[in-house]
């Protein structure tokens, strides 16, 4: 059955089923989580400009890794990844978190400016050295090579999203520097599952749609910078922070998609304030476990006189 593309060539056809699937459907089925899912999606969106972002067309040529995670069953985490994976034609077959990061690197390197989509990985001390390298060759796009009788060289030209019951490397900062982790609550009061599994029949059919939300063929680099000054600000890290930029790329996303989907009233400012919460726990969670030097730093870094260290990456 998969992968599969649907075509629909009546645009006011998949307008409605953009916006249905936006307004009601996700809302209704994610419940508490719908923040969450939106965000979810909305990282699918934006991995359709993977290769762009990994110019610098955004600022710092970099795609976070999406980390979907819960503490408790029953959350709609897979659910969420499993949407992201229809929109790129591959329906629910997720690829699953046993696999090996070589497994993983070599999949991606099948795809381009896309989602690759792990479900239920599960930390082991085995695996620690090779998902930390791994998260970094896919944030920063670097290739790798490997010998023996299957020698080969490949590089990720997808985004990859991952769920998990618990987040990877929790004590490697560089690790978690990396990482955008949504977390998703246990479902109260959903509804409307048949409506999300008919969404996601048809969700292909709009990634002609979102692949042009461009200005000029470009991404909009001065609108990015200004939701990235407005989350420093916000947040109040008085030094330019990398984490607090790759979550300024969500916001820009998110009111981007609410803004087209014509949302209900006050969803711009849930979403501004939903970021910001998410922007405050990641970025002191990062901070909490950066050695003492780098925190020293960081500290001198917003009391040095006329900001002299003002716009450095700490």
């Amino acid at each position: 059955q998969y992968p599969k593309m649907v075509i629909i060539p009546f645009p006011p056809v998949r307008y409605h089923i953009f916006t249905e699937g936006w307004n009601n459907i996700l809302p209704a089925f994610f419940a508490n989580n719908e923040m969450a899912a939106k965000a979810t999606f909305c990282m699918g969106i934006m991995a359709m400009q993977t290769s762009n972002f990994w110019k610098g067309a955004a600022g710092m040529p970099k795609f976070p890794i999406t980390w979907l995670f819960s503490s408790t069953p029953g959350t709609g985490k897979t659910t969420a990844a499993t949407l992201v994976n229809a929109l790129f034609g591959s329906g629910a077959d997720l690829f699953a978190g046993s696999s090996t990061s070589v497994g993983i690197q070599t999949r991606a390197a099948l795809k381009k400016c896309m989602m690759l989509c792990v479900d239920d990985f599960v930390q082991s001390k085995k695996n620690d050295k090779a998902y930390a390298e791994m998260l970094r060759q896919f944030f920063d796009h670097q290739g790798r090579s490997i010998g023996g009788d299957t020698a080969r060289d490949f590089v990720a030209d997808s985004g990859l999203m991952v769920t998990s019951n618990e987040i990877v490397c929790q004590n490697d900062p560089a690790v978690q520097a990396r990482l955008l982790v949504f977390e998703f609550d246990k479902l109260q009061n959903t509804s409307g599952l048949s409506e999300l599994q008919t969404f996601q029949e048809l969700v292909s059919a709009l990634m002609p749609d979102f692949n042009t939300f461009l200005y000029e063929g470009k991404l909009d680099k001065e609108v990015i910078a200004d939701c990235s000054n407005f989350l420093h600000q916000a947040v109040g890290g008085g030094a330019v922070d990398r984490k607090i930029g790759m979550w300024a790329w969500l916001l820009y996303y998110m009111l981007l998609v609410s803004w087209m989907a014509q949302s209900v009233e006050g969803e711009p400012e849930a979403i501004i304030k939903w970021v910001v919460q998410q922007c405050q726990h990641s970025a002191r969670e990062t901070k909490n476990t950066h050695s003492t030097v780098r925190r020293f730093v960081y500290a001198l870094s917003k009391v040095m006189p006329d900001a002299a260290m003002a716009g450095s990456h700490v």
